[in-house]
């Protein structure tokens, strides 16, 4: 397994990015894992060898505040898909610190969040260049008119975003409340639902798992 000391850590717009190996080419999807309820005192050097338990990491990244506390969550991307699964059998509502259980879910290549709470007379145009100000990687805002009311949007849009990531971070920084925009809370979801696991990939995992014990 690869050792913290020899890979270390850097920076990176408030994270904190371990990536052992560069050269190596990207994993296919569903290969990354979501981990959230991150203590915020816990760094890579507890969660890197307990998600190598489950295969080599790819890449690691912890999601960081100005304080060098972990904002809740991370995301790790392992070599295979069966690794990744594999962690969310083995480590999700595992126990990292007494009584603090996190949650670790395959990542999804979404990238589009349902965003509530938009001025009904504002323009597309106008809610990206507001959105842009505050969040990084907004791609294309959608909203869609009243029927009734041409000039009138719904008061909510859809907003696409350069990838996964980016719009994880915007969606848990509008769920935290914390971001007010047209002196308006923003109030954000997934555009889509979370896909099953196909049981194919279950029985390939359980056998992983196996070979693991």
């Amino acid at each position: 397994m690869p050792q913290l000391n020899t890979h270390p850590t850097f920076r990176s717009n408030c994270q904190k990015i371990h990536f052992p190996n560069p050269t190596i080419p990207t994993p296919p999807k569903g290969s990354e894992v979501f981990v959230g309820n991150l203590p915020p005192d816990i760094h890579e050097d507890e969660i890197i060898p307990l998600f190598s338990q489950c295969g080599a990491i790819y890449k690691l990244r912890l999601m960081m505040d100005f304080d060098d506390c972990t904002r809740g969550f991370a995301f790790i991307c392992y070599h295979t898909p069966e690794a990744a699964a594999a962690a969310v059998l083995l480590l999700h509502n595992h126990a990292v610190k007494p009584g603090v259980f996190i949650c670790v879910h395959l990542s999804r290549d979404k990238r589009r969040l349902f965003v509530g709470n938009v001025p009904r007379n504002a323009s597309a145009e106008n809610i990206e260049r507001r959105l842009c100000r505050v969040f990084d990687g907004v791609v294309r805002v959608m909203v869609f008119e009243e029927v009734a009311n041409p000039g009138l949007n719904r008061g909510y849009a859809f907003v696409e975003f350069q990838s996964y990531v980016l719009a994880a971070i915007a969606r848990k920084r509008m769920a935290m409340g914390g971001e007010c925009v047209w002196g308006k809370r923003m109030v954000a979801d997934w555009a889509f639902p979370e896909p099953v696991v196909h049981p194919v990939i279950l029985m390939q995992v359980m056998k992983f798992i196996i070979c693991l014990t």
